[in-house]
């Protein structure tokens, strides 16, 4: 078994067990640390209160250190299992074909038409690429608690190269530094990928603006040659449009003119017939006038015959007066008739010469609305270019912000200590074997901080030594941290089904046994004194511990 325990690689770095608290100034020995962990596991052995069930006894307790590598990376350092225990999958997304995105762009470069059913194509398979995958990395530890855990460990201890001479057992390891640094390979090709992922996302990105930019430009320069275009086809029919508009309006004010003379020679003469009308009106009522003041001159003077002669005269007047009232009626309706039919005339004639005058400046409208219509359609092809270009290369800016994402995560397993190499790194524990009735279990304690004496016995110092020695020794003593709890379970479970490994562990276990050591009584003493010094243990309780383990 001494083989096994020189197994220590030469550049290697061991981590105490008990490492003193910040505020603990005295040291604590390895004789106090022997004494307390066989308080520890005596306190664990388990005593049934049922006659004839015997009671646990401890076959051993021993040493080990659990083999870890340190390889370097980045300034930085990726820690691996040296028992090829641990086994991490991470998740990542999966890519979609970027290739054939790239080759479909590029064909699409001069045919705008292809560019747009490849972005429309990809834009569906970016939108939908999720699709997540594990990669298991055998034997790095990627448990971000266990790594903090490990960089806070090495960060308080001042560790030291491994004296071979020593009795250093590890546990049985699998793995020498060029198995470990094997091992990271994989690890490192897949950052690798990613960080190409991340280069080839972003160069995609590029190529995809550049041909996008290519087409925005085309589609600028037939917007400018299209208005280029109309305007020449404009310019070119503009004299001959504005001559014929000219012409047409000339004609429509011969016409309107000539037509406004004949209306306006009608009505002078109806307005002629009507003043003629007027007076022969007045002559009448001043004749009946007339005939009434003389008619009353004759009755006044019942002349009958004048009366009768006058009063036919009246009528004579009332029947005129009647048919000049009509005959002036008649003449205004005709005035009236002639002004109406005078301005339909002017209507339909200014209406049918702006239909032509409209037809002719048609000409150019079409042309200018033919313009607008084309150069609206090229802004709003742009406009489409523009916004499906933003999505796509939204979509691969995500996916690139993932990888990052990616290489963030695989950067957090990482700790912050980088030696010169690749470097072996220990964490002791002790690993207890129980016996009852031809049963045995396990029981592994890992790392511990021991506490400072002064402060807790300060605040319960009536009361401690009331206290069961193994709460005593568990106020004493505090686990570094359940990371370390949990990397011994993980071995212990291994332990189930790997029946090599526990039986090595047991071999190990044996032969390592401090219980057997010749100078355990020695310990224990020295250990039980500095104890005691200290106010966590009773003289009999140490005396009764050696009197139970140590033997002769």
């Amino acid at each position: 078994m001494l083989l096994e325990a020189n197994l220590m690689p030469t550049e290697s770095f061991i981590l105490p067990f008990t490492v003193p608290a910040e505020d603990r100034k005295k040291a604590f020995s390895p004789n106090m640390e022997t004494t307390a962990i066989l308080t520890l596991a005596e306190a664990n052995r388990k005593r049934p209160m049922v006659v004839d069930v015997f009671p646990e006894k401890i076959m051993f307790i021993s040493k080990l250190h659990y083999p870890l590598w340190i390889v370097p990376w980045e300034n930085r350092s990726l820690l691996v299992d040296g028992l090829q225990i641990s086994l991490s999958n991470v998740s990542y997304m999966v890519l979609p074909d970027i290739e054939a995105f790239l080759n479909h762009v590029e064909r699409g470069k001069s045919d705008r038409t292809q560019f747009f059913n490849a972005l429309n194509q990809h834009e569906q398979t970016f939108a939908s690429f999720p699709e997540t995958q594990n990669i298991q990395f055998s034997s790095i530890i990627t448990d971000k608690t266990l790594l903090a855990a490990v960089e806070q460990y090495v960060k308080e201890t001042t560790t030291a190269k491994a004296d071979t001479s020593e009795n250093i057992v590890l546990f049985p390891p699998k793995l020498d530094r060029e198995a470990a640094e094997k091992s990271v390979l994989e690890f490192l090709d897949f950052y690798g990928n990613l960080q190409s992922d991340i280069r080839g996302l972003e160069y995609s990105s590029q190529i995809l603006n550049r041909s996008a930019k290519l087409h925005q430009e085309k589609i600028n320069r037939e917007i400018e040659l299209s208005n280029k275009a109309f305007n020449t086809e404009v310019e070119a029919i503009r004299p001959s449009v504005e001559k014929s508009v000219e012409k047409l309006q000339k004609e429509q004010d011969a016409k309107t003119e000539k037509m406004n003379k004949r209306a306006r020679t009608q009505l002078n003469a109806k307005l002629r017939e009507r003043e003629r009308l007027q007076r022969e009106f007045q002559r009448l009522e001043l004749k009946r006038s007339d005939c009434r003041r003389r008619l009353d001159i004759r009755r006044s003077r019942r002349n009958r015959t004048g009366i009768a002669r006058l009063e036919q005269s009246l009528q004579s007047c009332q029947n005129g007066l009647e048919d000049a009232k009509e005959r002036l009626a008649n003449s205004s309706r005709e005035t009236e008739r002639v002004q109406r039919q005078n301005l339909e005339e002017a209507n339909a004639l200014r209406y049918q010469y702006q239909a032509l005058i409209d037809s002719e400046r048609r000409r150019i409208i079409d042309i200018e609305t033919s313009r607008e219509s084309t150069v609206e359609a090229k802004k709003s092809e742009e406009l489409r270019l523009r916004s499906v270009t933003a999505r796509v290369t939204g979509q691969i800016e995500q996916m690139a912000e993932q990888r990052k994402l990616h290489l963030a995560g695989l950067w957090e397993l990482t700790i912050k200590w980088q030696p010169e190499k690749s470097t072996h790194l220990t964490i002791q524990s002790y690993l207890t074997a129980y016996f009852a009735l031809n049963k045995q279990r396990y029981t592994v304690f890992a790392p511990f901080r021991a506490q400072s004496s002064e402060g807790i016995v300060k605040k319960i110092e009536k009361k401690l030594l009331s206290f069961s020695l193994p709460a005593r020794i568990q106020l004493l003593l505090q686990p570094r941290a359940k990371a370390f709890d949990r990397m011994f379970d993980s071995c212990f479970e291994t332990m189930q089904t790997d029946k090599t490994l526990c039986s090595k562990l047991e071999e190990l276990g044996r032969v390592n046994n401090i219980l057997s050591q010749p100078d355990l009584r020695e310990a224990l003493t020295k250990g039980l004194a500095e104890l005691r010094a200290e106010g966590w243990m009773k003289q009999e309780e140490g005396a009764k511990l050696i009197k139970d383990y140590v033997k002769g």
